[in-house]
């Protein structure tokens, strides 16, 4: 299992953040990426969507779990996006002392193997990933921060 972790600083409140990431409608318009959103269950902890994400030209379909705790967001893909076997991570919200936060975005995952694929084939092709993968979350990021300017 690979695991990613990425931050980014924001001048707005933990609590503004927060929401912004908690309510789906809200994230699709800072996360250009998510062309559409159906919240199937939300009780303000415990939360079942639909989310459309376009991935390389490819629109996918996430359907995700998530669960508040405290300053964090925890969730996990029951059907992960299709090129991983398994997904899951956490949008994390660091208050700090100027008023604004830290988002951290952690993320553990594993690569699905392709069946003809070679030991060092795969390992490339896992190490292409990882480096993309960390590249797409530190740009969601950076349009939270654009955001918030």
């Amino acid at each position: 299992m690979k695991t990613l972790c990425v931050e980014a600083a924001v001048t707005n409140s933990a609590s503004l953040v927060f929401d912004d990431f908690w309510h789906m409608e809200r994230l699709q318009a800072i996360w250009n990426l998510i062309t559409q959103v159906e919240v199937r269950y939300d009780d303000d902890n415990n939360q079942e969507c639909l989310m459309w994400v376009d991935r390389d030209g490819q629109e996918e379909c996430i359907r995700i779990i998530r669960f508040r705790a405290g300053w964090d967001i925890l969730f996990f893909n029951p059907e992960p996006p299709p090129m991983m076997s398994f997904h899951r991570g956490a949008w994390r919200l660091q208050p700090e002392q100027s008023g604004g936060c830290t988002i951290v975005a952690e993320r553990e995952y594993e690569l699905k193997r392709r069946e003809t694929e070679t030991d060092e084939d795969y390992l490339r092709r896992a190490e292409q990933f990882h480096a993309s993968f960390q590249a797409r979350l530190e740009k969601i990021l950076a349009m939270f921060q654009q955001h918030y300017e």
